[in-house]
C-alpha cells in the first residue's frame, strides 16, 4: 500500500527510516508542539509558555532561511483550542499556502487534497530558479507541509488511484504518493541533493476499531508510534561519517518525537545560552540529538499531556516506554515484549479509578521533581540509589495492571 515508504525503509544509504519512533501523546496538539519546539511541557506556566513560542520556522528565519508553509487542512484555527497549530502553521513564514489562497475545493472535511499541494511547491521552486537566473540572491529554504487527507473520513485520489475501493486503503497509497511527490519535485528542480528532509506523523492510530478519537482516552503502541524518516543526502553525510554512523544506529533505537527538533537545530549550528538550556531542562521534557548520540539500549521514552492539558486538570494517561535491551524488561512484572507500560493517572500517581486501586505515595508536583531528573535519561537513573522516588514511579507502571497495553487492548 505504501510502496515509497518501504523502499524508504529497505535503502541503507541516505534514507532513514526510525522503527523504533514513539511520540509524546495521542493528542495531536500535543504531537505537533513537541516535534515544533522540543519540549514536552511539566508545568502550565514557564513549560508551556515555553512549547508555545518555540516553533521550527522562528529558529529558520532567525537563521537566515527563507520559509515556506504548506497546509492542506484551512487554517480557521486562530482563537480555538488549535490556536497553537495556527501560530505552528503561519507565524514567521514568508509564504503560506492554504485551501484560503489556493482555492483548491475541500474533499476531505475540511481539508483539500494533499496531492494538490505538490504543483503550488513546484511552482514556488520554478519563481526561486528565475531569481538565482536573474542574478538575484537567493536564500536557504525551509518548507513545512502539514498533510490532512490521514484523518477521518479519510480520501482516495481517484485520478490516480482509480480501482480502490477501501477508504483505509486509498488513504495509506494517496499518504505515500504525496511523500513520493516532494521527493520528485525537488529532483527535478536539482534540489534534492542540497536538501534534508524530515517527516512524522504526529501519532499512530488504532487501524481497523470503530472507536473514535480512541488514542485521546486509551493508548498502546499503535497509537503512541508514529512513523518517522529522514533523508540526508549522501554529500552532505559524507562530510562525517561519525554523524551518519549515529544515525543508522539510532535507527534501530528508542527514539521521541521530542529528538527531532534538537536533530533538526545541529543543522543550523545553533547553540542554546547556558541560562535557556536550564530553564528548558527545569521546565520541559526534552529529547536527544540524533546526530551527535547514540541513543542507549536502556533509554527512556515519555508520554503526557502537554499543552492540551488544563491548568486544572488532575488526571489523564501517561506511558513510560523502555529500549528493547532495557534492564527494566522482567523487572517487577514488566511486559515482556511490549517495550511500553501505561498507566492512567488522578491527583495520586497510580490513584486508579478501578476496582483494582493501587495508592503510591507520589502526587503530581512530586511526579514532576521525578520527571525533572530524568530527562533524556536512561533506566540507569532510575535504578540508581539517589533516586528512590523515581524507583517507586516507575514501580507503580509494572505494578499497575491496566488492559489498554497492546496485547490486551480491546476498545468498547
Amino acid at each position: 500500500l505504501m510502496p515509497f515508504f518501504q523502499q524508504m525503509l529497505h535503502s541503507d544509504s541516505e534514507y532513514f527510516v526510525f522503527e523504533n519512533a514513539r511520540t509524546v501523546s495521542g493528542d495531536t496538539s500535543d504531537a505537533v508542539t513537541s516535534i515544533q519546539s522540543g519540549c514536552l511541557p511539566l508545568n502550565h506556566e514557564d513549560g508551556r509558555d515555553f512549547a508555545l513560542n518555540t516553533t521550527l520556522a522562528t529558529e529558520f528565519k532567525k537563521s537566515g532561511f527563507e520559509t515556506i508553509s504548506f497546509s492542506s487542512h484551512e487554517l480557521d484555527m486562530e482563537g480555538t483550542k488549535w490556536f497553537m497549530m495556527y501560530d505552528q502553521l503561519t507565524s514567521n513564514f514568508d509564504h503560506v499556502f492554504s485551501p484560503k489562497n489556493t482555492m483548491e475545493p475541500l474533499v476531505n472535511g475540511r481539508g483539500q487534497n494533499d496531492l494538490a499541494m505538490g504543483k503550488y511547491f513546484k511552482n514556488w521552486l520554478q519563481e526561486r530558479m528565475q531569481k538565482k537566473e536573474q542574478g538575484i540572491t537567493i536564500e536557504p529554504f525551509f518548507a513545512q507541509f502539514y498533510y490532512y487527507n490521514s484523518h477521518d473520513p479519510y480520501f482516495t485520489d481517484k485520478t490516480v488511484f482509480p480501482n480502490i475501493t477501501s477508504r483505509r486503503d486509498g488513504m495509506l497509497m494517496t499518504v505515500d504518493k504525496s511523500i513520493e511527490n516532494i521527493f520528485q519535485i525537488l529532483h527535478d528542480a536539482g534540489e534534492l541533493d542540497n536538501t534534508i528532509v524530515l517527516g512524522s506523523s504526529d501519532h499512530g492510530e488504532n487501524c481497523g476499531t470503530r472507536v473514535r478519537y480512541g488514542r485521546l482516552r486509551d493508548w498502546n503502541v499503535n497509537i503512541l508510534h508514529p512513523a518517522v524518516y529522514m533523508y540526508v543526502p549522501r554529500k552532505i553525510s559524507e562530510k562525517s561519517a561519525k554523524l551518519y554512523h549515529n544515525l543508522r544506529y539510532n535507527t534501530r533505537q528508542l527514539i521521541s518525537t521530542l529528538d527531532l527538533f534538537p536533530t533538526l537545530m545541529h543543522f543550523l549550528d545553533i547553540k542554546e545560552s547556558k541560562e535557556d538550556d536550564q530553564r528548558k531542562s527545569k521546565h520541559c521534557v526534552t529529547g536527544f540529538n540524533l546526530l551527535k548520540n547514540i541513543i542507549p539500549p536502556h533509554r527512556i521514552a515519555w508520554s503526557f499531556p502537554g499543552v492540551s492539558s488544563s491548568k486544572k486538570q488532575k488526571s489523564g494517561l501517561m506511558a513510560m516506554h523502555y529500549g528493547a535491551s532495557s534492564s527494566l524488561m522482567n523487572r517487577w512484572g514488566f511486559p515482556k515484549h511490549n517495550g511500553m507500560s501505561v498507566i492512567h493517572y488522578h491527583d495520586v500517581i497510580g490513584s486508579l479509578s478501578t476496582n483494582n486501586e493501587t495508592n503510591l505515595p507520589l502526587t503530581i508536583d512530586k511526579w514532576k521533581s521525578v520527571m525533572q531528573n530524568m530527562t533524556r535519561t536512561n533506566d540507569k537513573h532510575v535504578l540508581g540509589s539517589d533516586m528512590p522516588l523515581a524507583q517507586e514511579f516507575v514501580k507503580s507502571f509494572a505494578a499497575i495492571k491496566l488492559d489498554c497495553m497492546m496485547n490486551k487492548y480491546n476498545p468498547a
